[in-house]
């Protein structure tokens, strides 16, 4: 594959593991990032402090406040492509998701595989601001 330099330029990739619960288990977004063949511009991890459950009043803050760092870590790439892994209530992953409404984002689900061990499978990618609709490819 051509290096970055050369040719067209590739577009830039970030790598995000959001995760909402304490002490996560990073073994499969570890590997996500490892195994990916293109590489990306920048990985980052967002957690929650402590080790309580999410209270339900601060979800809609919460969620502002995840998808504000992934849009700042985006468009720090030149808005960059999101490869989103998401550990955490389903709850939150909706409204998260109503925040990235401006990215074309690469949304992967877990896998538990026992024999291979956890990993992270790209699922769809959405661009939600195209003609063509907010669901541009589906992966698996």
């Amino acid at each position: 594959a051509p290096e970055r330099g050369q040719g067209a330029a590739k577009p830039e990739r970030v790598a995000i593991f959001v995760t909402l619960t304490p002490e996560p288990d990073r073994t499969a977004f570890d590997r996500l990032v490892d195994d990916d063949a293109e590489g990306f511009s920048e990985v980052e991890i967002l957690s929650v402090e402590g080790s309580e459950r999410i209270d339900p009043r601060e979800a809609a803050r919460l969620s502002i406040n995840v998808a504000q760092r992934i849009r700042q870590l985006s468009a720090r790439h030149g808005r960059a492509e999101v490869h989103l892994a998401f550990h955490g209530p389903f709850t939150m992953a909706v409204l998260l998701g109503r925040h990235l409404n401006t990215l074309r984002t690469v949304v992967y689900e877990w896998d538990g595989d026992i024999s291979r061990g956890p990993s992270y499978k790209p699922m769809i990618a959405l661009e939600p601001g195209t003609t063509a609709g907010p669901i541009i490819a589906v992966l698996a």
